[in-house]
Protein backbone atom coordinates (compact mmCIF):
# COMPACT_ATOMS: atom_id res chain seq x y z
CA UNK A 1 0.00 0.00 0.00
CA UNK A 2 1.69 3.33 -0.97
CA UNK A 3 2.09 5.92 1.63
CA UNK A 4 0.82 3.18 4.54
CA UNK A 5 4.20 4.38 6.85
CA UNK A 6 2.08 7.14 8.61
CA UNK A 7 -0.42 3.97 9.57
CA UNK A 8 2.34 1.80 10.38
CA UNK A 9 4.16 4.34 12.53
CA UNK A 10 1.24 4.81 14.92
CA UNK A 11 0.35 0.96 14.84
CA UNK A 12 4.32 -0.23 15.84
CA UNK A 13 3.98 2.70 18.52
CA UNK A 14 0.52 0.87 20.32
CA UNK A 15 2.45 -2.32 20.15
CA UNK A 16 5.45 -1.13 21.55
CA UNK A 17 3.75 0.52 24.64
CA UNK A 18 1.52 -2.84 25.03
CA UNK A 19 4.75 -4.62 25.43
CA UNK A 20 6.34 -2.04 28.00
CA UNK A 21 2.33 -2.19 29.75
CA UNK A 22 2.58 -5.89 29.73
CA UNK A 23 6.31 -6.01 31.11
CA UNK A 24 5.33 -3.15 33.64
CA UNK A 25 2.31 -4.74 34.96
CA UNK A 26 3.03 -8.21 34.76
CA UNK A 27 6.62 -8.99 34.85
CA UNK A 28 6.89 -9.02 39.20
CA UNK A 29 3.87 -11.28 39.13
CA UNK A 30 5.07 -13.48 36.98
CA UNK A 31 8.52 -14.33 38.38
CA UNK A 32 6.76 -14.76 41.52
CA UNK A 33 4.47 -17.21 40.01
CA UNK A 34 8.01 -19.02 38.74
CA UNK A 35 10.00 -19.20 41.75
CA UNK A 36 6.47 -20.85 43.59
CA UNK A 37 6.75 -23.40 40.88
CA UNK A 38 10.22 -23.80 41.64
CA UNK A 39 9.87 -23.55 45.50
CA UNK A 40 6.41 -26.51 44.87
CA UNK A 41 4.43 -24.03 47.26
CA UNK A 42 1.11 -25.05 46.20
CA UNK A 43 2.06 -28.82 46.83
CA UNK A 44 4.04 -28.44 50.02
CA UNK A 45 0.77 -26.36 51.77
CA UNK A 46 -1.53 -29.27 50.25
CA UNK A 47 0.56 -32.31 51.85
CA UNK A 48 0.89 -29.96 55.14
CA UNK A 49 -2.32 -29.18 55.53
CA UNK A 50 -3.30 -33.14 54.87
CA UNK A 51 -1.29 -34.57 57.41
CA UNK A 52 -1.96 -31.95 60.29
CA UNK A 53 -5.65 -33.14 59.41
CA UNK A 54 -4.92 -36.13 59.65
CA UNK A 55 -2.75 -35.70 63.14
CA UNK A 56 -5.83 -33.87 64.15
CA UNK A 57 -4.22 -30.09 63.98
CA UNK A 58 -6.25 -27.40 64.93
CA UNK A 59 -7.06 -25.02 62.44
CA UNK A 60 -5.09 -21.94 64.50
CA UNK A 61 -2.13 -24.37 64.32
CA UNK A 62 -2.85 -25.36 60.47
CA UNK A 63 -2.72 -21.57 59.43
CA UNK A 64 0.20 -20.92 61.44
CA UNK A 65 2.31 -23.34 59.97
CA UNK A 66 1.43 -21.85 56.43
CA UNK A 67 1.97 -18.33 57.25
CA UNK A 68 5.54 -19.63 58.39
CA UNK A 69 6.09 -21.01 54.84
CA UNK A 70 4.50 -18.34 53.12
CA UNK A 71 6.30 -16.15 55.07
CA UNK A 72 10.01 -18.06 54.37
CA UNK A 73 8.93 -17.90 50.63
CA UNK A 74 8.90 -14.22 50.39
CA UNK A 75 12.11 -13.74 52.12
CA UNK A 76 13.55 -16.10 49.37
CA UNK A 77 11.82 -13.78 46.63
CA UNK A 78 13.46 -10.55 47.92
CA UNK A 79 16.76 -12.28 48.47
CA UNK A 80 16.60 -13.79 44.49
CA UNK A 81 15.39 -9.69 43.44
CA UNK A 82 17.91 -8.61 44.46
CA UNK A 83 20.25 -11.25 42.11
CA UNK A 84 21.47 -12.84 45.83
CA UNK A 85 21.38 -16.29 43.95
CA UNK A 86 24.53 -17.93 45.52
CA UNK A 87 24.16 -16.31 49.17
CA UNK A 88 20.47 -18.77 48.98
CA UNK A 89 20.56 -21.54 51.18
CA UNK A 90 21.04 -24.91 49.36
CA UNK A 91 18.03 -26.75 50.28
CA UNK A 92 15.41 -24.36 48.98
CA UNK A 93 16.31 -25.42 45.22
CA UNK A 94 17.90 -28.19 43.49
CA UNK A 95 20.33 -27.62 41.23
CA UNK A 96 18.36 -27.65 38.03
CA UNK A 97 16.40 -24.97 39.56
CA UNK A 98 19.10 -23.02 40.79
CA UNK A 99 20.10 -23.17 36.45
CA UNK A 100 17.35 -22.27 35.56
CA UNK A 101 17.48 -18.59 38.31
CA UNK A 102 20.56 -18.38 36.46
CA UNK A 103 19.18 -18.52 32.56
CA UNK A 104 16.80 -15.81 33.86
CA UNK A 105 19.16 -13.09 34.97
CA UNK A 106 21.79 -14.13 32.22
CA UNK A 107 19.55 -11.92 30.41
CA UNK A 108 20.58 -8.91 31.73
CA UNK A 109 24.07 -7.75 31.27
CA UNK A 110 26.89 -8.40 34.39
CA UNK A 111 26.96 -5.02 35.12
CA UNK A 112 23.53 -4.37 34.80
CA UNK A 113 22.51 -3.06 38.27
CA UNK A 114 18.14 -3.25 39.62
CA UNK A 115 16.74 0.42 40.72
CA UNK A 116 16.65 0.40 44.10
CA UNK A 117 18.45 -3.27 44.20
CA UNK A 118 15.27 -4.85 43.43
CA UNK A 119 14.15 -6.28 40.05
CA UNK A 120 10.42 -5.68 41.31
CA UNK A 121 10.98 -2.22 41.33
CA UNK A 122 13.58 -2.38 38.16
CA UNK A 123 10.55 -3.85 36.18
CA UNK A 124 8.04 -0.92 36.47
CA UNK A 125 11.37 1.89 36.29
CA UNK A 126 12.65 0.67 33.54
CA UNK A 127 10.48 -1.97 31.20
CA UNK A 128 12.27 -2.15 28.35
CA UNK A 129 15.65 -4.08 29.81
CA UNK A 130 13.30 -7.20 30.95
CA UNK A 131 11.92 -7.65 27.71
CA UNK A 132 14.63 -10.76 26.82
CA UNK A 133 13.88 -12.06 30.50
CA UNK A 134 10.45 -11.84 30.14
CA UNK A 135 10.44 -13.92 27.32
CA UNK A 136 12.54 -16.76 28.76
CA UNK A 137 10.34 -16.37 31.54
CA UNK A 138 7.55 -17.15 29.79
CA UNK A 139 9.75 -19.87 28.07
CA UNK A 140 10.73 -21.68 30.89
CA UNK A 141 7.10 -21.47 32.53
CA UNK A 142 5.93 -23.36 29.32
CA UNK A 143 8.52 -25.89 29.81
CA UNK A 144 7.27 -26.75 33.55
CA UNK A 145 4.12 -27.30 31.95
CA UNK A 146 2.46 -24.39 33.51
CA UNK A 147 -0.27 -22.00 32.36
CA UNK A 148 1.26 -20.21 29.94
CA UNK A 149 1.21 -16.24 29.45
CA UNK A 150 1.73 -14.09 26.59
CA UNK A 151 4.63 -12.49 27.11
CA UNK A 152 3.99 -10.65 23.73
CA UNK A 153 0.28 -9.93 23.78
CA UNK A 154 -1.72 -10.22 20.47
CA UNK A 155 -4.93 -8.96 19.60
CA UNK A 156 -7.03 -11.86 18.66
CA UNK A 157 -10.85 -10.85 18.20
CA UNK A 158 -12.12 -10.30 14.95
CA UNK A 159 -13.71 -7.37 15.81
CA UNK A 160 -12.26 -4.33 14.44
CA UNK A 161 -10.42 -2.12 16.61
CA UNK A 162 -9.80 1.93 16.74
CA UNK A 163 -7.23 3.22 14.18
CA UNK A 164 -5.36 6.50 14.56
CA UNK A 165 -6.44 8.37 10.89
CA UNK A 166 -4.71 12.09 10.92
CA UNK A 167 -4.22 14.61 8.21
CA UNK A 168 -1.65 12.86 5.92
CA UNK A 169 -3.59 9.54 6.01
CA UNK A 170 -6.79 10.96 5.33
CA UNK A 171 -5.42 12.94 2.08
CA UNK A 172 -3.37 9.79 0.82
CA UNK A 173 -5.51 6.82 1.81
CA UNK A 174 -9.03 7.82 1.60
CA UNK A 175 -8.88 11.02 -0.91
CA UNK A 176 -6.47 9.32 -2.63
CA UNK A 177 -4.61 13.12 -2.99
CA UNK A 178 -1.36 12.87 -4.68
CA UNK A 179 -0.19 15.94 -2.47
CA UNK A 180 1.62 15.15 0.32
CA UNK A 181 3.50 18.59 1.94
CA UNK A 182 1.89 21.74 3.24
CA UNK A 183 -1.32 20.55 3.88
CA UNK A 184 -4.23 22.81 5.14
CA UNK A 185 -5.56 20.77 7.67
CA UNK A 186 -9.36 22.60 7.26
CA UNK A 187 -9.34 22.48 3.39
CA UNK A 188 -8.56 18.69 3.69
CA UNK A 189 -10.88 17.33 6.89
CA UNK A 190 -13.48 19.85 5.28
CA UNK A 191 -13.64 17.58 2.34
CA UNK A 192 -15.41 14.73 4.91
CA UNK A 193 -16.68 16.50 7.80
CA UNK A 194 -18.27 19.43 8.72
CA UNK A 195 -15.34 21.43 10.62
CA UNK A 196 -17.83 24.03 12.30
CA UNK A 197 -20.22 21.02 13.95
CA UNK A 198 -20.13 21.37 17.95
CA UNK A 199 -18.14 18.29 18.31
CA UNK A 200 -14.99 19.85 16.83
CA UNK A 201 -15.37 23.00 18.80
CA UNK A 202 -12.43 24.27 20.67
CA UNK A 203 -12.65 23.30 24.51
CA UNK A 204 -10.90 24.00 27.52
CA UNK A 205 -9.35 26.67 29.67
CA UNK A 206 -9.10 29.66 27.13
CA UNK A 207 -11.00 27.48 24.56
CA UNK A 208 -6.78 26.34 23.67
CA UNK A 209 -8.11 22.76 23.24
CA UNK A 210 -8.70 22.80 19.34
CA UNK A 211 -8.89 19.64 16.55
CA UNK A 212 -5.34 19.75 14.98
CA UNK A 213 -6.19 16.94 12.29
CA UNK A 214 -6.25 13.41 14.35
CA UNK A 215 -9.53 11.44 14.90
CA UNK A 216 -9.76 7.40 15.82
CA UNK A 217 -12.27 5.68 14.68
CA UNK A 218 -13.42 1.94 13.76
CA UNK A 219 -15.97 2.81 11.35
CA UNK A 220 -18.73 3.20 13.66
CA UNK A 221 -17.72 4.91 16.67
CA UNK A 222 -15.51 7.92 16.63
CA UNK A 223 -13.13 9.65 19.02
CA UNK A 224 -11.77 13.13 18.19
CA UNK A 225 -8.81 14.26 19.50
CA UNK A 226 -8.15 17.82 20.72
CA UNK A 227 -4.61 19.47 21.83
CA UNK A 228 -3.54 22.52 22.82
CA UNK A 229 -0.64 22.56 20.55
CA UNK A 230 -0.16 21.56 16.75
CA UNK A 231 2.54 18.07 16.77
CA UNK A 232 5.21 18.46 14.78
CA UNK A 233 7.56 16.41 13.05
CA UNK A 234 10.43 14.25 15.21
CA UNK A 235 7.74 14.68 18.38
CA UNK A 236 8.19 18.67 18.61
CA UNK A 237 5.57 21.39 19.33
CA UNK A 238 4.62 24.40 18.27
CA UNK A 239 4.41 25.84 22.23
CA UNK A 240 2.81 24.63 25.23
CA UNK A 241 3.84 24.12 28.44
CA UNK A 242 7.34 22.35 29.43
CA UNK A 243 6.49 18.97 31.18
CA UNK A 244 6.67 18.84 35.07
CA UNK A 245 7.19 16.42 37.59
CA UNK A 246 4.45 14.73 38.10
CA UNK A 247 2.92 15.31 42.04
CA UNK A 248 1.08 12.44 43.69
CA UNK A 249 -2.18 12.21 42.57
CA UNK A 250 -4.07 11.18 44.64
CA UNK A 251 -2.72 12.33 48.47
CA UNK A 252 -3.15 10.16 51.69
CA UNK A 253 -5.34 12.03 54.70
CA UNK A 254 -2.01 10.95 56.88
CA UNK A 255 0.05 13.60 55.09
CA UNK A 256 -2.47 16.23 55.42
CA UNK A 257 -2.06 18.53 58.03
CA UNK A 258 -4.19 19.34 60.66
CA UNK A 259 -5.50 22.35 59.02
CA UNK A 260 -6.54 20.63 56.23
CA UNK A 261 -8.30 18.30 58.18
CA UNK A 262 -10.10 20.54 60.40
CA UNK A 263 -11.17 22.10 57.18
CA UNK A 264 -13.18 19.21 56.39
CA UNK A 265 -15.23 18.66 59.82
CA UNK A 266 -18.95 17.74 58.94
CA UNK A 267 -18.19 16.76 54.83
CA UNK A 268 -16.09 13.76 54.71
CA UNK A 269 -17.44 10.91 53.31
CA UNK A 270 -15.91 7.44 54.13
CA UNK A 271 -15.93 4.90 51.41
CA UNK A 272 -14.65 1.17 51.45
CA UNK A 273 -14.34 -0.28 47.58
CA UNK A 274 -14.97 -3.78 46.90
CA UNK A 275 -15.83 -6.44 45.01
CA UNK A 276 -19.47 -7.12 45.69
CA UNK A 277 -20.28 -3.36 46.86
CA UNK A 278 -18.47 -1.32 44.73
CA UNK A 279 -18.39 1.64 46.82
CA UNK A 280 -19.69 1.24 50.86
CA UNK A 281 -20.50 5.13 51.86
CA UNK A 282 -20.67 6.56 54.88
CA UNK A 283 -20.66 10.15 56.33
CA UNK A 284 -18.86 11.14 59.03
CA UNK A 285 -21.66 12.09 60.96
CA UNK A 286 -23.95 9.19 60.31
CA UNK A 287 -25.73 7.43 63.56
CA UNK A 288 -28.12 4.77 64.52
CA UNK A 289 -30.63 7.11 64.43
CA UNK A 290 -30.29 8.99 61.24
CA UNK A 291 -27.83 6.89 58.79
CA UNK A 292 -26.17 8.55 55.88
CA UNK A 293 -25.27 5.62 53.70
CA UNK A 294 -25.04 4.75 49.85
CA UNK A 295 -24.08 1.57 48.87
CA UNK A 296 -23.02 0.85 44.98
CA UNK A 297 -23.02 -2.43 43.88
CA UNK A 298 -21.86 -4.78 40.96
CA UNK A 299 -25.44 -5.68 40.26
CA UNK A 300 -26.20 -2.07 40.19
CA UNK A 301 -23.23 -1.24 37.70
CA UNK A 302 -24.70 -4.67 35.29
CA UNK A 303 -28.11 -2.84 35.07
CA UNK A 304 -27.10 0.35 34.20
CA UNK A 305 -24.13 -0.43 31.73
CA UNK A 306 -26.23 -3.20 30.17
CA UNK A 307 -23.46 -5.25 30.76
CA UNK A 308 -25.14 -8.30 31.66
CA UNK A 309 -27.78 -7.71 28.59
CA UNK A 310 -25.16 -7.74 26.33
CA UNK A 311 -23.37 -10.98 27.24
CA UNK A 312 -25.99 -12.68 27.42
CA UNK A 313 -27.15 -11.23 24.04
CA UNK A 314 -23.40 -12.35 22.35
CA UNK A 315 -23.31 -15.88 24.10
CA UNK A 316 -27.38 -16.55 22.94
CA UNK A 317 -27.32 -15.68 19.39
CA UNK A 318 -23.94 -16.55 18.61
CA UNK A 319 -24.44 -18.74 15.11
CA UNK A 320 -23.15 -22.52 15.25
CA UNK A 321 -20.78 -22.39 12.80
CA UNK A 322 -18.79 -20.08 14.61
CA UNK A 323 -19.33 -21.94 17.79
CA UNK A 324 -17.06 -25.16 16.07
CA UNK A 325 -14.46 -22.55 14.94
CA UNK A 326 -13.70 -20.70 18.48
CA UNK A 327 -14.10 -24.30 19.98
CA UNK A 328 -11.00 -25.63 17.15
CA UNK A 329 -9.59 -22.31 17.92
CA UNK A 330 -9.17 -22.87 21.70
CA UNK A 331 -7.11 -26.25 21.60
CA UNK A 332 -3.91 -24.34 20.20
CA UNK A 333 -2.35 -21.72 22.35
CA UNK A 334 -2.14 -18.18 21.25
CA UNK A 335 0.25 -17.25 24.13
CA UNK A 336 3.38 -20.55 23.36
CA UNK A 337 6.34 -19.08 22.98
CA UNK A 338 7.16 -22.18 20.98
CA UNK A 339 7.68 -21.47 17.19
CA UNK A 340 5.89 -25.23 15.98
CA UNK A 341 3.44 -24.53 18.37
CA UNK A 342 2.64 -20.92 17.36
CA UNK A 343 2.73 -22.04 13.40
CA UNK A 344 0.12 -24.81 14.45
CA UNK A 345 -2.06 -21.74 15.90
CA UNK A 346 -1.95 -19.64 12.74
CA UNK A 347 -3.13 -22.55 10.86
CA UNK A 348 -6.04 -23.48 12.90
CA UNK A 349 -6.34 -19.25 13.15
CA UNK A 350 -6.21 -19.38 9.51
CA UNK A 351 -8.95 -22.13 8.56
CA UNK A 352 -11.27 -20.08 11.38
CA UNK A 353 -10.85 -17.09 9.79
CA UNK A 354 -13.36 -16.55 6.81
CA UNK A 355 -15.96 -17.69 9.37
CA UNK A 356 -15.24 -15.56 12.39
CA UNK A 357 -14.68 -12.41 9.74
CA UNK A 358 -18.41 -13.12 7.97
CA UNK A 359 -19.87 -13.38 11.59
CA UNK A 360 -17.89 -10.43 13.35
CA UNK A 361 -17.60 -8.00 10.86
CA UNK A 362 -21.04 -8.01 9.45
CA UNK A 363 -21.69 -4.07 9.92
CA UNK A 364 -19.06 -4.04 7.19
CA UNK A 365 -21.94 -5.56 4.70
CA UNK A 366 -24.07 -3.67 2.11
CA UNK A 367 -26.45 -1.68 3.88
CA UNK A 368 -29.00 -3.15 1.68
CA UNK A 369 -28.50 -6.39 3.44
CA UNK A 370 -30.25 -7.32 6.88
CA UNK A 371 -27.84 -7.46 9.61
CA UNK A 372 -30.11 -8.42 12.03
CA UNK A 373 -31.33 -12.00 10.21
CA UNK A 374 -29.19 -14.78 11.20
CA UNK A 375 -28.07 -13.77 14.64
CA UNK A 376 -25.64 -11.44 13.49
CA UNK A 377 -25.30 -8.48 16.34
CA UNK A 378 -23.60 -4.87 15.45
CA UNK A 379 -20.94 -5.89 17.65
CA UNK A 380 -19.13 -2.04 17.44
CA UNK A 381 -22.24 -0.39 17.69
CA UNK A 382 -22.76 -2.73 21.24
CA UNK A 383 -18.99 -1.73 21.75
CA UNK A 384 -19.88 1.93 21.56
CA UNK A 385 -23.24 1.81 23.47
CA UNK A 386 -21.17 0.21 26.77
CA UNK A 387 -18.67 2.85 26.37
CA UNK A 388 -21.59 5.90 26.64
CA UNK A 389 -23.58 3.96 29.04
CA UNK A 390 -20.82 3.49 31.01
CA UNK A 391 -20.11 7.54 30.62
CA UNK A 392 -24.17 8.15 31.77
CA UNK A 393 -23.98 5.55 34.91
CA UNK A 394 -20.39 7.86 36.26
CA UNK A 395 -22.65 11.17 36.07
CA UNK A 396 -25.35 8.92 37.78
CA UNK A 397 -23.26 8.11 40.99
CA UNK A 398 -21.57 11.68 41.20
CA UNK A 399 -24.97 12.91 41.04
CA UNK A 400 -26.40 10.08 43.37
CA UNK A 401 -23.21 11.03 46.02
CA UNK A 402 -24.49 14.90 45.64
CA UNK A 403 -27.46 14.24 46.39
CA UNK A 404 -27.03 11.87 49.53
CA UNK A 405 -24.54 13.57 51.05
CA UNK A 406 -23.92 17.32 49.87
CA UNK A 407 -21.89 19.38 46.86
CA UNK A 408 -19.09 20.19 49.39
CA UNK A 409 -18.45 16.37 50.16
CA UNK A 410 -14.45 15.06 50.41
CA UNK A 411 -13.77 11.82 49.70
CA UNK A 412 -12.02 9.60 51.50
CA UNK A 413 -11.43 5.93 50.06
CA UNK A 414 -9.79 3.13 51.23
CA UNK A 415 -6.28 2.22 49.24
CA UNK A 416 -7.33 -1.53 48.39
CA UNK A 417 -6.31 -2.56 45.00
CA UNK A 418 -7.31 -6.10 42.96
CA UNK A 419 -6.21 -8.06 40.56
CA UNK A 420 -8.17 -9.87 38.05
CA UNK A 421 -10.30 -12.79 39.28
CA UNK A 422 -11.49 -15.68 37.56
CA UNK A 423 -15.62 -15.48 37.21
CA UNK A 424 -15.60 -11.52 38.16
CA UNK A 425 -15.71 -7.80 36.08
CA UNK A 426 -12.03 -6.25 36.57
CA UNK A 427 -12.31 -3.82 39.40
CA UNK A 428 -12.21 -0.12 38.67
CA UNK A 429 -9.04 1.22 41.21
CA UNK A 430 -7.23 4.31 40.15
CA UNK A 431 -10.02 4.53 37.12
CA UNK A 432 -12.84 5.22 39.93
CA UNK A 433 -11.01 7.99 41.64
CA UNK A 434 -10.14 9.32 38.71
CA UNK A 435 -13.63 9.74 37.59
CA UNK A 436 -14.70 11.24 41.00
CA UNK A 437 -12.33 13.66 40.96
CA UNK A 438 -12.68 14.84 37.31
CA UNK A 439 -16.49 15.01 38.26
CA UNK A 440 -15.63 17.64 41.07
CA UNK A 441 -14.92 15.93 44.03
CA UNK A 442 -11.62 16.21 46.28
CA UNK A 443 -10.45 12.46 46.79
CA UNK A 444 -8.22 11.13 49.10
CA UNK A 445 -6.83 7.64 50.52
CA UNK A 446 -6.67 6.16 53.27
CA UNK A 447 -4.61 3.25 54.79
CA UNK A 448 -6.63 0.23 55.35
CA UNK A 449 -4.20 -1.86 57.44
CA UNK A 450 -6.52 -3.72 60.48
CA UNK A 451 -9.69 -2.18 59.61
CA UNK A 452 -11.72 -5.15 58.58
CA UNK A 453 -10.29 -6.65 61.39
CA UNK A 454 -10.57 -4.64 64.63
CA UNK A 455 -14.14 -4.38 66.09
CA UNK A 456 -15.20 -0.59 66.30
CA UNK A 457 -16.93 -0.82 69.40
CA UNK A 458 -15.33 -2.55 71.79
CA UNK A 459 -11.49 -1.44 70.10
CA UNK A 460 -10.01 -4.52 71.16
CA UNK A 461 -11.47 -7.41 70.16
CA UNK A 462 -10.15 -9.16 66.39
CA UNK A 463 -13.11 -9.57 63.92
CA UNK A 464 -13.82 -13.08 62.67
CA UNK A 465 -15.67 -15.75 59.90
CA UNK A 466 -17.94 -18.00 61.50
CA UNK A 467 -21.24 -18.91 59.33
CA UNK A 468 -21.18 -21.55 57.60
CA UNK A 469 -23.09 -21.55 54.06
CA UNK A 470 -23.49 -23.18 51.04
CA UNK A 471 -21.03 -22.36 48.47
CA UNK A 472 -22.68 -19.42 46.36
CA UNK A 473 -21.21 -20.58 43.21
CA UNK A 474 -22.43 -24.01 41.45
CA UNK A 475 -19.50 -25.11 39.66
CA UNK A 476 -17.45 -25.00 43.09
CA UNK A 477 -19.73 -26.66 45.30
CA UNK A 478 -18.72 -30.61 44.52
CA UNK A 479 -15.03 -29.25 45.79
CA UNK A 480 -16.21 -26.79 48.67
CA UNK A 481 -19.92 -27.99 49.10
CA UNK A 482 -19.71 -25.22 52.21
CA UNK A 483 -18.08 -22.00 52.74
CA UNK A 484 -17.42 -18.97 55.18
CA UNK A 485 -19.89 -15.83 54.69
CA UNK A 486 -17.48 -13.27 53.64
CA UNK A 487 -19.16 -10.07 54.95
CA UNK A 488 -20.63 -11.25 58.02
CA UNK A 489 -18.33 -11.25 60.93
CA UNK A 490 -18.29 -11.41 64.55
CA UNK A 491 -16.30 -9.91 67.16
CA UNK A 492 -13.61 -12.68 69.31
CA UNK A 493 -14.15 -10.88 72.64
CA UNK A 494 -16.51 -12.40 74.75
CA UNK A 495 -17.50 -9.42 76.55
CA UNK A 496 -18.12 -7.34 73.25
CA UNK A 497 -22.03 -8.12 73.82
CA UNK A 498 -24.49 -7.30 71.13
CA UNK A 499 -27.03 -4.55 72.76
CA UNK A 500 -30.57 -6.14 72.05
CA UNK A 501 -32.93 -3.36 74.18
CA UNK A 502 -35.09 -5.80 76.25
CA UNK A 503 -34.93 -9.34 74.64
CA UNK A 504 -32.11 -10.53 76.75
CA UNK A 505 -32.95 -10.96 80.09
CA UNK A 506 -31.71 -13.21 83.18
CA UNK A 507 -32.14 -16.54 81.54
CA UNK A 508 -30.00 -20.02 80.54
CA UNK A 509 -30.05 -18.29 77.02
CA UNK A 510 -25.67 -17.40 76.56
CA UNK A 511 -25.67 -13.21 75.04
CA UNK A 512 -24.79 -12.74 71.22
CA UNK A 513 -21.89 -11.82 70.74
CA UNK A 514 -21.62 -8.52 68.27
CA UNK A 515 -21.98 -9.26 64.46
CA UNK A 516 -21.00 -7.18 61.83
CA UNK A 517 -21.46 -5.94 58.01
CA UNK A 518 -17.63 -6.49 57.01
CA UNK A 519 -17.86 -3.21 55.11
CA UNK A 520 -19.73 -0.96 58.05
CA UNK A 521 -16.73 -2.29 60.28
CA UNK A 522 -14.38 -0.77 57.73
CA UNK A 523 -16.18 2.43 57.29
CA UNK A 524 -16.48 2.85 60.70
CA UNK A 525 -13.32 2.01 61.83
CA UNK A 526 -12.10 4.45 58.50
CA UNK A 527 -14.28 6.96 61.17
CA UNK A 528 -12.42 6.70 64.11
CA UNK A 529 -8.17 7.19 62.00
CA UNK A 530 -10.36 10.52 60.86
CA UNK A 531 -11.12 11.58 63.91
CA UNK A 532 -7.36 10.37 66.06
CA UNK A 533 -5.72 12.03 63.09
CA UNK A 534 -7.84 15.27 63.80
CA UNK A 535 -7.09 15.10 67.32
CA UNK A 536 -3.36 14.54 67.51
CA UNK A 537 -2.04 13.78 63.67
CA UNK A 538 -2.08 10.20 64.18
CA UNK A 539 -3.48 6.99 63.22
CA UNK A 540 -4.75 4.84 66.20
CA UNK A 541 -1.78 2.61 67.94
CA UNK A 542 -4.00 -0.66 66.71
CA UNK A 543 -3.90 0.85 63.37
CA UNK A 544 -0.68 1.30 62.70
CA UNK A 545 1.78 -1.27 61.61
CA UNK A 546 4.56 -2.29 63.15
CA UNK A 547 7.97 -4.88 62.39
CA UNK A 548 6.76 -7.55 64.51
CA UNK A 549 3.85 -9.64 62.47
CA UNK A 550 0.46 -8.48 63.87
CA UNK A 551 -1.85 -11.44 64.80
CA UNK A 552 -4.31 -11.23 62.33
CA UNK A 553 -4.14 -9.54 59.26
CA UNK A 554 -6.30 -7.19 57.49
CA UNK A 555 -8.59 -7.79 54.58
CA UNK A 556 -6.26 -5.84 52.45
CA UNK A 557 -2.60 -5.44 52.63
CA UNK A 558 -1.37 -2.66 50.49
CA UNK A 559 2.59 -2.16 51.34
CA UNK A 560 2.93 0.75 48.88
CA UNK A 561 0.83 2.75 51.73
CA UNK A 562 2.79 5.46 53.14
CA UNK A 563 2.78 3.88 56.74
CA UNK A 564 4.17 0.62 55.08
CA UNK A 565 7.00 -0.62 56.43
CA UNK A 566 8.70 -4.62 55.93
CA UNK A 567 7.66 -7.41 57.80
CA UNK A 568 10.18 -9.57 59.08
CA UNK A 569 9.27 -13.32 59.47
CA UNK A 570 8.56 -15.07 62.86
CA UNK A 571 12.11 -17.33 63.45
CA UNK A 572 10.74 -20.79 63.77
CA UNK A 573 13.45 -23.79 64.93
CA UNK A 574 11.51 -26.27 62.33
CA UNK A 575 11.90 -25.01 58.67
CA UNK A 576 8.73 -26.59 57.02
CA UNK A 577 10.07 -25.83 53.45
Amino acid sequence: MKYAHQIASYEMVKIVTAYLNGVKVQFGNKVRMFLNLLLKKNERIKALKSEMKKNEGTEKEIVATIKTITEQISKVKLAISSRNIEDMPKEFFSSNDLDKIRNLFDSYSTDYRFAKGSIYYDCKANPLKHIKAYYRLSSMCEALQNKSFNCFPLRKGFIPSYMTIDTYILNTQILKNSIISHLDKEVVWGAVLDVRSKAMKPQGERKIMKFRGTIYTDDVGVSVLKQSYDTMKKGGSSGGKPKSIKAEEFQYIEKLGKEELLAGVGKCVLIDPGRQDLLYCMHENSTVENKMIYRYTSNQKAIETKSRKFRKLRNNLKRDEVIAAELSLSHFKSSTVNKDKFIEYLQERAKATHVMKAYYLNEDRPAAEDQGAGGFLPFRKMKLSSFINQQQADKRLAKKLRERFGNDSILILGNWSAGKVKYHEPIRGVGMRRMLAKEGFQVYLLDEFRTSSLCPSCQNGELETFKKVQNPRPYQREKYPVVDRHGLLRCKNQQCLKAVMNTIETTDKAPLRRLWNRDMAATLNFRQILFSLRANGERPERFCRSKKPLSTGSKRKDMSSPSASTSQPTKRQNNPL
